[in-house]
């Protein structure tokens, strides 16, 4: 009977040191697992914040190009050149280096008009383009050349340098004041039918000629 109590003891120890041995296993593979998972946290979190590091840097660098670009176009200059054949060129000068583009169109022909009547002061600068094989033309009245009227009559007839709005304007700009001065003056007859010219000589305008009164409708 002793002996019989003395081996169910045993079998209950072993059976609790089993049982503990495996409770501990639980923990540490438990506190393992919760381990794993705070380095996984960790890692992650990491990572994120060198991503966003890397993204704000980025940023930063990408604003700084920009600003550095701004301030080279600022420093840039820019010219417009009319060739002898009528080609019209962009000439990029910065920092000594110069870079040429040419533009998609070129001009035919450019006079400034003037009526032949004495009291009649107005000028026309008119220019003659031809552009993606079409000839197109433009009359400018010269006491009227804002940037705002350039850009409505190069628009329409769909003259352009192909630049920013800025840079659009400012060529137009530069490319008007250039024929302004070296554009020849041409008088032309008010209307069609007999008229006297500059020299006081009986003239006629025939119906293919320019008059004044077809130039004022341009304008």
């Amino acid at each position: 009977m002793q002996e019989n109590f003395s081996e169910y003891n045993r079998t209950m120890q072993n059976a609790n040191m089993t049982a503990y041995h495996l409770a501990q296993m639980r923990e540490v593979e438990i506190r393992s697992r919760l381990q794993e998972k705070v380095e996984s946290a960790q890692i992650e979190i990491a990572k994120r914040a060198e991503i966003e590091a890397i993204c704000t840097y980025e940023k930063k660098q990408r604003a700084e190009d920009r600003a550095n670009i701004a301030s080279l176009r600022c420093l840039q200059k820019t010219e417009v050149v009319l060739t002898n054949d009528g080609e019209v060129e962009i000439c990029k000068e910065l920092f000594g280096a110069t870079k040429t583009d040419r533009s998609n169109f070129r001009i035919v022909n450019y006079a400034i008009l003037q009526s032949q009547l004495q009291d009649e002061e107005k000028e026309v600068l008119a220019i003659e383009f031809a552009c993606e094989g079409k000839k197109k033309k433009v009359f400018l009245d010269t006491s009227k050349l804002s940037a705002k009227v350039l850009n409505q009559k190069f628009n329409k007839a769909g003259i352009h340098f192909k630049f920013s709005q800025r840079k659009e304007a400012e060529l137009r700009e530069n490319l008007v004041i250039k024929l302004q001065g070296i554009a020849p003056i041409t008088v032309i007859p008010e209307s069609h039918g007999w008229y006297r010219n500059q020299e006081g000589k009986l003239s006629f305008a025939f119906p293919m000629d320019q008059t004044w009164k077809e130039v004022g409708k341009q304008i």
